[in-house]
């Protein structure tokens, strides 16, 4: 069975009482909007305090940021040099954009052509090329191209492919980039997670869906929210100002890595989803 038929399997399911209490989770950050679901799990520091209007669901804040992870069984590995379109060079400073194609809206393109006018330092952007679709990778690419040039920048330069990777040498590339870029419109919390754990400082942009609070959620969580910006020109303004700033980048990665352990095994996130499974089991017994 193809992806697309499963979801549309999984859609035809859901649109169905197969028992008396359904609930979901944040895996796709939206109501499913469907009557037949109950319960929206999600996470105390990813929501706004008036967002249960966005769910056609009850919304249900587990603590923190509702997720609890186990620490990563692996090492990083260094990456093959093949995997690159250009090497990444000395001098320069390396963001990495490790998103899905899907996540890029067009509307922040400008985005990233005006942290690189702002720094004083080079920089330099990395895309990871989607495996399912690479085309799509390339239009993405297109678009930034484009807005790099429309800024007076070299796209040539300074934006850049790296291959989709296996997870060893994907966070061995973590470790040769400088800063990890969350996506404003659609963030990232597995990948926020894997940049935290290794070191890797992250800017995003908290915006007021969910689905944009992933990455600042996981940083509140570990205490550290000095790279949270509130709009687009604060995250410009902040990813430029750390370009500049490599002291200030190794104390992140310090930080990050000390303090990402407290988004592991948080195990009072796993005892209040059992609260909140056997409160609502309760009010549908007859």
């Amino acid at each position: 069975m193809s992806d697309s038929q499963c979801t549309t399997s999984l859609q035809r399911l859901n649109q169905r009482r197969q028992s008396s209490l359904q609930a979901v989770g944040w895996g796709h950050p939206i109501t499913t909007g469907l009557p037949t679901i109950d319960l929206f799990f999600s996470g105390e520091l990813l929501e706004r305090a008036d967002a249960d209007g966005d769910y056609r669901e009850r919304l249900v804040r587990l603590s923190g940021t509702g997720a609890c992870t186990l620490p990563p069984p692996f090492t990083a590995t260094a990456p093959a040099a093949a995997i690159f379109d250009r090497p990444p060079g000395e001098g320069v400073v390396n963001f990495l954009l490790c998103q899905q194609a899907i996540k890029y809206d067009p509307a922040f393109d400008g985005l990233y052509p005006r942290i690189a006018r702002a720094a004083a330092t080079e920089c330099h952007f990395w895309l990871s090329r989607d495996p399912g679709f690479p085309w799509a990778t390339e239009l993405v690419r297109e678009r930034l191209a484009a807005a790099f040039t429309a800024a007076g920048l070299d796209p040539a330069r300074c934006l850049h492919i790296v291959e989709w990777l296996p997870r060893d040498q994907f966070w061995g590339l973590m470790e040769r980039m400088d800063i990890y870029l969350d996506l404003p419109a659609f963030s990232g919390y597995t990948t926020a997670w894997q940049a935290a754990h290794c070191g890797l400082p992250i800017v995003t942009c908290e915006g007021p869906a969910m689905r944009q609070r992933l990455a600042a959620g996981l940083l509140r969580r570990c205490g550290i929210i000095e790279t949270i910006a509130a709009t687009p020109e604060e995250y410009v303004a902040t990813a430029a100002a750390l370009a500049d700033a490599p002291a200030r980048r190794a104390r992140l990665r310090q930080q990050l890595r000390e303090a990402v352990v407290l988004t592991d095994q948080d195990l009072t996130v796993v005892r209040a989803f059992e609260t909140a499974l056997l409160a609502g089991l309760a009010t549908r017994q007859p």
